[in-house]
């Protein structure tokens, strides 16, 4: 195909207040999107973003290609008889043909012409009609006399195509009117305007305006010229997310013209008629499954506006689901049916709550670029399950910083790693992986340049890597992994964990134990981990080591370990599986220690180590069969394994009249916490997070009197910094009772 390019350069002039003073504009054809040759480029290119060489620029580029021709294509090229590649015709008599450095000649060119005088003002607007359509409109007044025949008005509007350009000057010519212009005397005025369907895929503030006012005669002089943005107020928005599963949380964008000048918004965002938000960027919660209108009202000096979106929002009840996802997922819609890939996107969170089974089918593949709070119920075991009844490609954390959680969760039948996290942060805790697959990556977890994991207290049992890990694997990654039981897992290469490429993990108090693989229990590969107070047992070899040296100390550990208070002998779990590999049921058998264990009490005796306290028997370890609080080796070992601690909390009359109430919630940044005592009381009242630390005291020790109380949270710590998104919880403790309530902070 024969590529036509030209660049003219004829002459306009700027509005009213610069009267003195000339536009101008530069017209681009081509067949071939950006292909034109780098030099002519480069000139374009200079002096589109050069506002102090070439103030007074317009780039208008024309398109002539199959995929999007622009309006008048060929008659703006027959105009002016263009005849090169490129070709450039200044005023219609300068002519330039490309090649070489074309910037200098060009703006030679620019200089000298922009110095002359116009004949004509023009002032520009550009809005939406009463009939949803952009209109140009032109306000003109000649200043000197137009002695030319044959003068015709352009009206053109421009939008930038490629959304890519740094910086960007390709304004690509989308419409194109023109139409008789009779002025020819100085002190003659008119209105002049023109109308254009409205693309509703256009983001506005990218359409431009251009009013040219042009002999159609002799060398095509260009009298003026004119350009604007959108001049009107114009309420506009867009959503996140426009359908899924209750509960659907959705974040509404305002993207109102003019930007940055509007004075108020009112969102009505369930299309009841009542205003639900002020804000400009307001989140909402559907709770109820339904189709939803939304509208919003702007208002700026004087000047209101009203967008209406009908069934713009629809919530469905938790089956077939795909796309992007946000929201809170709850047990009353349960089970959520997930059947293409799915999207938590960046900035959106979805919350899922204890009682929730995930079923997710057709080999698809869960990607979290936002935030998952997956938080299941410790005190009641109210697990969240991921599960399916065919097959699916697990869970992936992909470059994502955010607060990611995954507590208290079965997850199984991936085959594909149930867990993957590049470059992510992410807390894996009091969970339980089984029965996933994978072939070149850990069956249960795969994690690869990230150092931000933390894997606490789970279970991974029953897991299958065909090439690589039946558990865990790591590439360039140094989580911390603590009170793990990791046992019956199956590989051909490594039974339990694979470490590669300066994967230097700690690896505190686990139980590591019953792997099957036809090389070793955990391969290492150019990583250098921390192994202290773990029980690692295998029938084959422990380690395969490769340019790496792990510090191994305090542990159980088949074939012994030189490391300090290392030791091989029979942990004496009290049942474990009868046989290595995910053929015995590593699930339900016991990996807890009897009494008399080697293992009790031959932990690093360091206090940090320590086992649990009993809260009644100061001094004495929760768990009798510990021995005393000296640390014990395995995952049953340690001041972090909480599954043996009992409610301590009496059974007392409560004095809240009514439970705490947050308002808004979601928030941000504040909300306010409200709750009624029945008598005087001395209260604490403290903001937590998910891992139970403290984030905020609001009222520490303090008598407050019977009554209705009202805190407020900004969403700051104690140490004045701003909290991160995500779960707290807001606690108020008296001596006599103790009340709890969730919040969801947003940013």
């Amino acid at each position: 195909m024969k590529r036509f390019y030209a660049f003219l350069f004829v002459l306009l002039f700027i509005l009213p207040v610069f009267a003195s003073q000339t536009w101008v504009v530069g017209e681009v054809f081509t067949e071939s999107w950006c292909s034109f040759c780098p030099a002519a480029r480069s000139g374009l290119h200079q002096l589109a973003d050069n506002d102090e060489e070439a103030p007074f620029f317009i780039p208008l580029i024309w398109q002539g290609d199959s995929e999007y021709q622009s309006p008048n294509y060929g008659g703006r090229g027959s105009l002016y008889g263009v005849s090169g590649i490129p070709h450039s015709q200044w005023q219609g008599y300068l002519d330039d043909v490309g090649g070489g450095d074309a910037y200098p000649r060009y703006l030679s060119h620019y200089q000298n012409i922009v110095q002359n005088d116009s004949p004509a003002t023009i002032d520009i607007d550009l809005n939406v009609n009463g009939s949803n359509q952009l209109e140009i409109t032109a306000d003109v007044e000649l200043t000197g006399d137009i002695t030319t025949t044959n003068n015709k008005i352009c009206y053109i509007l421009t939008y930038d195509l490629t959304g890519v350009e740094e910086p960007d000057y390709f304004a690509s010519v989308t419409n194109y009117e023109d139409e008789d212009f009779m002025l020819t005397n100085a002190g003659e005025t008119g209105m002049y305007s023109a109308a254009f369907p409205l693309d509703s895929s256009w983001e506005l503030p990218k359409v431009k305006a251009v009013v040219l006012i042009q002999t159609f005669a002799g060398d095509h002089y260009i009298h003026q010229a004119a350009t604007t943005g959108f001049t009107g107020t114009l309420a506009l928005f867009s959503a996140n997310v426009t359908s899924g599963p209750a509960q659907l949380g959705v974040r509404f964008n305002d993207m109102s013209l003019p930007t940055g000048e509007i004075d108020s918004w009112e969102w009505d965002l369930d299309g009841d008629g009542e205003v639900d938000s002020t804000e400009e960027n307001p989140y909402f919660l559907y709770e109820t499954p339904g189709t939803y209108d939304v509208s919003l009202t702007i208002t700026k000096d004087d000047e209101t506006d009203t967008m209406l979106a009908e069934e713009m929002i629809t919530v469905t009840e938790g089956d077939e689901i795909s796309g992007s996802l946000s929201g809170i997922w709850v047990a009353e819609y349960s089970p959520y049916t997930i059947v293409e890939d799915v999207t938590i996107d960046q900035g959106a969170m979805l919350q899922i709550e204890p009682g929730v089974t995930i079923n997710v089918e057709n080999e698809a593949e869960f990607y979290i670029y936002g935030s998952l709070q997956a938080n299941g119920s410790d005190e009641e075991k109210d697990e969240i399950v991921f599960t399916t009844a065919s097959t699916w490609n697990g869970l992936r954390f992909l470059n994502n910083m955010n607060d990611n959680i995954i507590n208290n969760c079965d997850i199984s039948g991936s085959i594909s790693a149930a867990i993957k996290a590049n470059a992510s942060k992410l807390e894996v805790l009091n969970s339980t992986l089984h029965h996933n697959n994978a072939i070149s990556t850990g069956a249960a977890i795969h994690i690869t340049d990230s150092d931000d994991v933390v894997l606490f207290n789970n279970i991974i049992a029953n897991n299958n890597g065909s090439n690589l890990s039946g558990a865990i694997s790591l590439n360039n990654a140094s989580p911390l992994i603590i009170n793990n039981v990791i046992v019956n897992n199956t590989s051909n290469m490594t039974g339990a964990i694979s470490m590669k490429q300066g994967s230097d993990a700690t690896l505190i108090n686990n139980t590591i134990a019953n792997n099957l693989a036809n090389n070793s229990m955990i391969f290492l590969f150019n990583s250098m981990p921390v192994l202290k107070n773990n029980i690692l047992r295998d029938n084959n070899n422990v380690f395969t080591l490769i340019s790496s040296a792990p510090t191994i100390s305090y542990s159980n550990i088949s074939g012994g370990n030189e490391g300090m208070g290392n030791i091989d002998e029979d942990p004496m779990f009290e049942a474990p599986t009868e046989g290595d590999g995910d053929e015995y049921d590593g699930l339900n058998a016991q990996w807890n220690l009897l009494e008399g264990s080697p293992c009790i009490d031959a932990g690093d005796p360091a206090a940090e180590y320590y086992d649990l306290e009993d809260p009644q028997n100061p001094g004495q370890p929760l768990w009798p069969a510990m021995g005393t609080l000296t640390n014990d080796m395995g995952a049953y070992g340690g001041h972090n394994y909480q599954n043996y601690v009992p409610n301590q909390d009496p059974q007392v009359t409560p004095i809240t009249a009514n439970p705490i109430k947050v308002y808004p919630n979601p928030f941000n940044p504040s909300t306010n916490i409200s709750f009624s005592l029945q008598n005087a009381a001395v209260a604490t009242v403290n903001i937590y997070n998910l891992k139970g630390q403290l984030v905020k005291t609001l009222v520490h020790n303090q008598t407050l009197p019977a009554g209705d109380h009202t805190l407020a949270w900004h969403g700051n710590t104690d140490a004045g910094e701003n909290a991160a998104s995500g779960i707290y919880f807001v606690k108020l403790q008296t001596k006599s009772n103790t009340s709890t309530q969730k919040m969801l902070l947003l940013k």
